[in-house]
């Protein structure tokens, strides 16, 4: 290589040699399939745009850099171990081959919740209705994917029909979608028990 040859950033290498700078910058984003995690072990995958990394590490709810345990960058892939619920800051660093390389940060977010969604009824008020036909209203106090329910009486069992989200309730005090409503649309009853 020539001193005329650049580095990740476009500068010369002979500018990052007399200016005692480590000409590998490595430039990576990183990605997870869901920010919204039940679980405290979450799977997400790194991948570098320019430099090339050696050793990676990761830091949740700290933001002390000096804190990092470096080991060796040998996949893209990345975990990621939560350790309280709520909202919880991931930093993932990567660097060079030398112990004083350049190190790169990524700052995300994940949100921990362990706890299942609260299922609240709204409609119908009563258990007993004297309705044959009714609209199943309510809603959950988390973000899902999808929503299904089963009904069983004397006409047989339907099962994994769609149920229909509603607008979402946006609570300016957490900044964040709180209350997701939902309906499940003419649920045909029959005399007796239906469940």
């Amino acid at each position: 290589m020539a001193d005329t040859n650049l580095d990740s950033l476009g500068d010369t290498l002979l500018y990052a040699y007399q200016q005692g700078l480590d000409p590998n910058v490595i430039q990576f984003s990183v990605q997870f399939a869901n920010t919204d995690v039940n679980t405290n072990t979450v799977y997400g995958s790194v991948a570098v745009q320019s430099g090339r990394a050696a050793y990676i590490a990761v830091l949740v709810n700290d933001t002390n850099q000096a804190h990092a345990t470096w080991r060796p960058f040998s996949s893209t892939n990345v975990t990621v171990v939560l350790s309280s619920n709520g909202l919880c800051n991931v930093q993932i660093g990567l660097r060079g081959l030398p112990s004083n390389a350049r190190q790169s940060w990524v700052t995300t977010q994940l949100t921990f919740n362990d706890q299942p969604p609260a299922l609240i009824i709204t409609n119908p008020v009563t258990t007993t209705v004297s309705t044959p036909l009714i609209q199943l209203q309510g809603y959950v106090s988390a973000a899902l994917s999808t929503l299904t329910y089963d009904v069983s009486n004397a006409t047989g069992i339907f099962t994994n029909q769609p149920g229909v989200w509603q607008p979402a309730f946006y609570d300016t005090n957490w900044l964040a979608f709180t209350t997701n409503t939902f309906q499940c649309y003419d649920l045909v009853l029959t005399n007796g028990l239906t469940a």
